[in-house]
């Protein structure tokens, strides 16, 4: 059911293990850094649009919750791990007992509305965001836990404090300097859903202190990006990141691409307006 070079993939990267918890911990990063959330998914919502579980690969690697949860689940089988798919008809996710621990991991999982969830855990491990949501659901074990997570860590050299590290960097009074972190975050991944959740993540962090209109636009492909305009200057989300735009060119993209306004604060519709003339 699993396709081979999944497989393959996996058993090349595991590396050492000592228990279960590192052995799912190891498939669940391992994973992160090749699985992207569908697009197509993200903006239809139809399930013919996603690969079955024998078709996703390295070159085919798109996802949503039941067929990440359905996959995450084989992948546990087949080193000896009892898992169960757990959720409901909206969300799908992997639980495990080892030792009676219980351990629930969703990768897919995104709560737009809680700042914490932002991003995803295929975002967070593509781009060194803290990941959030492998995590275990009962106190039973819980050092045993922890070290488990602080070795696989250490085996794939993840850095624990690189978020904190990135939000403490950025300087609300120091806009481009804040852009540019964000533009060295883009580099790491291409993946159009996660690119999304990234931006959605630090946009409020970034501008929190500045008056500004937040546009949604499409290009050529099927996710929008975005266009945050300001008084005296105005950014355009790309695939290379955020750059600088003018009035100009906006008005470009508005008489050829569909763009939704998001206005932040009231006033702020004037600029728009005023430009639209």
């Amino acid at each position: 059911m699993i396709s081979n070079s999944i497989k393959a993939y996996i058993k090349d990267n595991i590396g050492e293990c000592h228990n279960d918890i590192e052995t799912a911990y190891s498939i669940y990063i391992l994973l992160g850094k090749v699985l992207y959330y569908s697009p197509l998914y993200a903006k239809y919502k139809l399930d013919n649009l996603i690969p079955q579980i024998d078709r996703i690969r390295i070159d085919n690697p798109y996802v949503n919750c039941n067929t990440w949860a359905i996959l995450y689940n084989e992948l546990l089988k087949e080193y000896n791990i009892n898992s169960n798919i757990k959720g409901n008809n909206n969300h799908k996710y992997g639980e495990f007992n080892t030792n009676n621990s219980i351990i629930r991991c969703d990768s897919t999982l995104y709560l737009k509305d809680n700042l914490l969830g932002y991003t995803s855990d295929l975002t967070n491990i593509k781009y060194g965001l803290d990941i959030l949501f492998f995590n275990l659901m009962n106190n039973t074990n819980r050092e045993e836990f922890n070290n488990s997570i602080k070795r696989v860590h250490k085996k794939y050299n993840i850095n624990e404090n690189l978020e904190s590290n990135i939000q403490n960097k950025i300087n609300i009074n120091d806009l481009d300097y804040s852009i540019s972190i964000l533009n060295d975050l883009y580099k790491k991944s291409d993946g159009l859903v996660e690119r999304k959740q990234l931006f959605e993540k630090y946009y409020d962090l970034i501008f929190s202190n500045i008056d500004n209109t937040l546009l949604e636009y499409y290009d050529s492909s099927i996710i929008s990006k975005h266009i945050i305009l300001l008084e005296d200057n105005n950014y355009i989300e790309t695939n290379d990141g955020i750059k600088q735009i003018s009035y100009e060119e906006i008005l470009n993209l508005l008489n050829t691409n569909s763009i939704k306004l998001k206005y932040k604060h009231e006033y702020t519709k004037k600029i728009v307006k005023k430009h639209q003339k």
